[in-house]
């Protein structure tokens, strides 16, 4: 499964809200969902500039048909936080470019460990 949010938001929320998007992709898409859980159980967390970008991958993967839900976050204004795609081929090309989620808060982590 792959799940993105949005680099523009806080490290608290791009850690919370593919979980929502996964939650509504679950109820959206019983089967895939169950078929993932069963079969891969894979986990990818993506993210991507901000809301705009967010928006258009989206668009761009209905377009190809990929089982895809947008999860709007109530608390801010229900802005559009996260996406949950279907494991497939489109998903991955789809993605293929997009950086890991939180990958550049590693630094400040490690300093704040101590490391």
């Amino acid at each position: 499964m792959v799940l993105i949010t949005r680099r523009d938001l806080t490290p608290g929320y791009q850690a919370v809200q593919p979980a929502h998007a996964l939650a509504e992709f679950a109820i959206k898409y019983p089967k895939t969902f169950k078929n993932w859980q069963l079969n891969q159980k894979n986990l990818v967390v993506l993210s991507i500039a901000n809301e705009l970008a967010l928006t258009d991958l989206f668009q761009k993967a209905l377009a190809l048909g990929v089982k895809c839900v947008a999860f709007k976050e109530p608390d801010i204004g229900n802005e559009t936080t996260a996406l949950a795609m279907e494991p497939c081929e489109a998903t991955y090309r789809l993605t293929s470019s997009i950086p890991l989620a939180l990958k550049e808060n590693n630094g400040e982590s490690r300093k704040a460990l101590g490391g």
